[in-house]
């Protein structure tokens, strides 16, 4: 929430006496980007062959998506975790080797891609696919027209008012908060490995974003 406060200023005789009104605009827009996580979980008894197997499918997997045409600077490590496994038996602890998670983060500047590179990583090896995610590229520009409307909303509020009681409205604000923040890219799904090893394809559908502003006004007006 920010609020904005307009410099020191005679009020036109208003006596301190103010309206609150509230503006809000909603818009509606197709997403034109994704970004996703993908990777694969390897366990073996065997560190080192647990690594060169990790290796081996990360690199399938980056050679298809250049093969793509997806960006090197669009592909980057996102987790790299070694972890041993034990088991217990009757109250025993065993050791069963180790996992290792190797996972890259992607950004696809072409939506309509991003069926096709979650199919080609499954069929190079990757068994995790995790955070799918769908925005616009220049979302702060959709917001701060958003913004825009929301607060025209609000002085047409104010004068609506003020020609409707019969006051002299001060039509430079006293105060004005922002109530909301530019929206999140929105989430689509998280593929189990169980999942993705039984998919044919990967529909994607991004659907659309909703980008919502709203703020409060603070009015002087005099009668």
């Amino acid at each position: 929430m920010n609020t904005y406060l307009p410099p020191n200023r005679q009020t036109n005789g208003s006596n301190g006496k103010f309206m609150k009104v509230y503006g809000e605009s909603t818009l509606i827009i197709k997403p034109d980007r994704s970004t996703v996580q993908l990777g694969v979980e390897v366990r073996n008894l065997e560190l080192s062959v647990a690594q060169q197997e990790s290796s081996r499918v990360i690199q399938l997997i980056t050679d298809s998506l250049f093969e793509l045409g997806i960006s090197p600077s669009n592909i980057q490590t996102s987790e790299y975790t070694i972890l041993p496994i034990y088991d217990y038996v009757d109250g025993n602890q065993q050791f069963k080797g180790y996992q290792i998670t190797h996972m890259l983060s992607l950004t696809i500047e072409n939506i309509e891609q991003t069926g096709v590179v979650i199919d080609m990583a499954v069929r190079n090896g990757a068994n995790r696919i995790l955070n799918i995610q769908f925005t616009v590229k220049h979302i702060d520009a959709y917001y701060q027209h958003t913004l825009q409307k929301a607060l025209e909303n609000a002085r047409t509020k104010a004068q609506v008012i003020a020609q409707t009681m019969r006051l002299s409205l001060d039509p430079i604000p006293a105060q004005i908060t922002e109530l909301t923040v530019p929206p999140p890219p929105m989430p689509f799904q998280t593929f189990s490995e169980v999942g993705i090893a039984h998919a044919q394809s990967t529909p994607v559908q991004p659907g659309n974003i909703e980008i919502e502003a709203k703020v409060e006004v603070k009015f002087y007006y005099s009668s």
